[in-house]
């Protein structure tokens, strides 16, 4: 009998630590994600990465290590802010633009590229 909750003991303690995994970041690009993946690895932090439905990927991590992967993903400036692309702002599949449109398509651009190159720094 003694063996019987010495097995059963093991198998809830084996529950319990699986399900202590905390879900980091969703909706990431395969490329950031890998990045981020990378990083937490090389500070030691166990990291799972999955796919999603939509094609994206999200990263989990052990709830005991959810605060310093957050602080060493901060200090390196993770997750990347996603820029928008002009046709995200400015669809391309109308006939005729006005002037002011252009103007504001060039102006958008200009921000973008300034921010970027900011952020960069």
């Amino acid at each position: 009998m003694t063996r019987f909750f010495r097995f059963l003991s093991l198998l809830i303690l084996v529950t319990l630590l699986c399900g202590c995994k905390a879900e980091l970041y969703d909706n990431l690009s395969q490329d950031e994600a890998n990045q981020m993946v990378a990083l937490l690895l090389s500070q030691h932090i166990d990291v799972d990465k999955t796919v999603n439905k939509n094609g994206l990927f999200s990263i989990s991590i052990d709830k005991s290590d959810f605060i310093s992967a957050v602080e060493i993903l901060r200090l390196h400036g993770y997750p990347q802010k996603k820029y928008r692309n002009v046709e995200d702002v400015f669809p391309s599949d109308q006939l005729v633009t006005s002037p002011g449109q252009e103007l504001s398509k060039i102006v958008y651009l200009k921000e973008q590229n300034i921010e970027r190159m900011l952020s960069d720094m």
